[in-house]
């Protein structure tokens, strides 16, 4: 199918329908000064076609259906965009917990460290008999 439409541009391109990656709604795009031309293939005629009988038969239908796609994914995107943050800060929590931990237990093993070394230095002028007094 070819759809032509006035328009202004210079570009020849490649793609999918709304610019869905995964779609077999295939199209090129030629842009010319003053006129803009796509080509379909097949499945993206389908869908252009349905969606002109819906909207020939109830004209609302393709604008409330276009309004709704778009506010479902943007949801969908707003929802796992808050979820990824929130699993992320999570983790940085954590994770600043535990280094906050593990200095703590790092200095308290330094400080007996000390502690013991202290003693056993004691211990050996003690028992060796070196008295530096």
């Amino acid at each position: 199918m070819l759809l032509i439409q006035p328009g202004f541009g210079l570009s020849i391109k490649k793609g999918h329908m709304f610019g869905q990656k995964d779609s077999q709604r295939k199209m090129l795009s030629i842009r010319l000064p003053f006129i803009s031309i796509y080509w379909l293939n097949k499945e993206a005629t389908n869908y252009w076609y349905e969606c002109a009988r819906a909207a020939f038969n109830d004209p609302d239908w393709f604008i409330e259906n276009h309004h709704a796609v778009r506010q479902a994914k943007r949801k969908s995107t707003i929802t796992k965009m808050k979820a990824y943050q929130d699993a992320w800060e999570e983790h940085r929590d954590r994770y600043q917990k535990d280094i906050e931990k593990l200095e703590s237990e790092n200095t308290e093993l330094k400080r007996r460290l000390g502690e013991a070394k202290r003693d056993i230095d004691a211990y050996k002028r003690l028992v060796g008999g070196d008295s530096h007094a």
